[in-house]
């Protein structure tokens, strides 16, 4: 019963911005700007209090059994040793030394992230944010504060720093991201593909690329994973690159066709979507590189879809999987201007669909959380 309460509560709140996104013309934006910060702080009272999501015993193990540290230089010396992120230990620490336990923990985790987000919606969208935090919701909050807890956490301030980057303002551009790093050591990848943010692509060049890339990492993922799976790490982040890299495939056994359906489902629907967008936006590129906001989110995730699909085929999803979550996290704004700005003309129809899709989507990962699939589970459909 408290997983459908779950359900139900999140939903509740989804269907409240919903009927708040036909309202926008009738409100006041400071008005909104309260009613969302309201929205927020709902939203992670209720993460701090759930018990859904794939990992959520993981991450209550995860605060229990991490022992707190002292803020000295000695921590900071020693930052990079543990297999758990710097910036989780030292949160955990402080909520730990508090006397505060695991809800507070989900709550601050959920609501850090979220408020960095609102910040950046009622920054850059004055005219429709109830329909951008509608999208947001629509395609990150179950899969985003609810389940990947410490990825999402990484990937808000990713996304800051991009809000950042836009503004010209480099050194906190550089700073967010280190920051992010702290958070998940994945997002050192954020300062590899910076050169790549000022790219200007065509549906051409970005079909190529990920065909050609594609084939090359098939061709070649046995000498590579070989050469890798033999060198010796002593880093905690080269350690979890060369376990991202070699072996953490995703080999599940599925209890059944259902489950392997639903995987499939849960796992790249999002993906497929991301591709459709992002060929969407590139019939437009030229007006959105009038936003430098939207053109470095365009090329964000464009980078990180050529990455999935790439990794996939060098049999290393899960870290594909990754850096796709992570260089996306932005897209629901490029999805709000296609809807709105850019495709006028099918603008309902195009606008249904969307909603259609993330519904479904939303749905799939309900069902792949509820474990549908299994027969020890009391929702199992088989």
């Amino acid at each position: 019963m408290r997983i459908l309460l779950d359900i139900f509560l999140l939903f509740s709140i989804i269907g409240i911005v919903f009927i708040l996104s036909f309202m926008e013309k009738k409100i006041r934006f400071n008005i909104k700007k309260k009613i969302i910060l309201c929205l927020v702080v709902l939203i992670a009272l209720v993460c701090g209090n759930k018990v859904i999501g794939l990992d959520h015993e993981n991450y209550e193990n995860m605060f229990i059994n991490t022992d707190t540290v002292n803020l000295n230089l000695d921590l900071f010396k020693n930052m990079f040793d543990n297999h758990l992120e710097p910036g989780f230990i030292i949160l955990i620490s402080i909520i730990k030394d508090m006397g505060l336990g695991t809800q507070f923990f989900f709550f601050i985790s959920a609501i850090i992230p979220l408020y960095l987000i609102y910040l950046i919606i009622i920054g850059k969208e004055k005219t429709l944010p109830f329909f951008t935090l509608l999208l947001f919701l629509l395609m990150n909050l179950l899969r985003g504060p609810v389940d990947t807890i410490r990825h999402f956490f990484a990937a808000a301030i990713y996304l800051s720093a991009i809000y950042s980057l836009s503004k010209d303002r480099n050194s906190r551009f550089y700073l967010k991201s280190s920051i992010s790093t702290l958070f998940h050591y994945s997002n050192v990848a954020i300062f590899l593909i910076r050169p790549f943010l000022k790219m200007k692509w065509t549906i051409k060049s970005y079909v190529i690329s990920i065909v050609t890339l594609g084939i090359l990492a098939f061709a070649s993922k046995n000498i590579i994973q070989n050469y890798i799976s033999d060198l010796v790490f002593t880093s905690p982040i080269l350690i979890k690159f060369q376990y991202y890299l070699v072996y953490s495939s995703d080999d599940i056994n599925f209890m059944n066709n259902l489950h392997e359906v639903l995987w499939y489902l849960f796992t790249y629907s999002i993906v497929v979507l991301i591709v459709v967008v992002n060929i969407l936006a590139l019939r437009y590129r030229k007006s959105i590189e009038q936003d430098k906001f939207y053109f470095l989110l365009l090329n964000s995730q464009i980078i990180g879809s050529i990455l999935v699909l790439v990794l996939t085929a060098f049999n290393a999803e899960n870290f594909g999987l990754r850096l796709n979550y992570l260089f996306s996290m932005g897209s629901f704004f490029i999805v709000k201007e296609l809807i709105f700005k850019y495709l006028t003309k099918k603008n309902q129809i195009v606008f249904i669909l969307f909603i259609i899709y993330l519904c479904l989507y939303n749905i799939i990962i309900i069902l792949y959380f509820a474990g549908v699939y299994s027969p020890f589970s009391r929702f199992r459909l088989v």
